[in-house]
């Protein structure tokens, strides 16, 4: 089967046909009919290229669906880190230490978290708002220095 094509200015799809007319003048390549029929909504029927509404709702919502579902694992292997890294002992976490978040600015850290900087593991005293000269080497009071980091 031969599909057709017409394209607008911006070389975007503009038309397309079974047969060639003056706004669909280049012919797909085999290869090309084939991923046409992955397009949302077009499928071939005998001879036809065919769009329907219906499946192309179909197709957008199992895209969805799917983007849904692989962030949803990611959340959970995210958590399922972070519930691991949280049980760790202070003597375990040293030794996984790169697996702990840096430090960070205008961040909320609760007594007990965890986290990297300059290459040492630092843990929270004081539940706080991080701030630019609230650095873990510099403020003990808000961080207890767990090990450096080549130690």
């Amino acid at each position: 089967m031969k599909i057709y094509v017409g394209l607008d200015e911006a070389r975007n799809v503009s038309a397309l046909s079974t047969f060639a007319t003056e706004f669909t003048k280049i012919e797909l390549e085999n290869e090309a009919v084939e991923t046409l029929t992955d397009l949302d909504g077009f499928y071939i029927s005998g001879d036809k290229l065919m769009y329907s509404k219906e499946l192309s709702d179909s197709k957008k919502l199992a895209r969805k669906e799917l983007e849904d579902k692989k962030k949803a694992e990611e959340m959970l292997d995210n958590l399922k880190t972070k519930e691991l890294l949280d049980n760790l002992s202070d003597e375990n976490a040293v030794l996984v230490m790169a697996l702990f978040p840096a430090w960070k600015t205008k961040t909320k850290y609760k007594v007990g978290d965890r986290v990297r900087y300059e290459d040492n593991l630092y843990k929270t005293i004081q539940e706080h708002d991080s701030q630019d000269n609230w650095t873990p080497d510099q403020v003990p009071a808000l961080f207890e220095k767990l090990a450096k980091g080549d130690e």
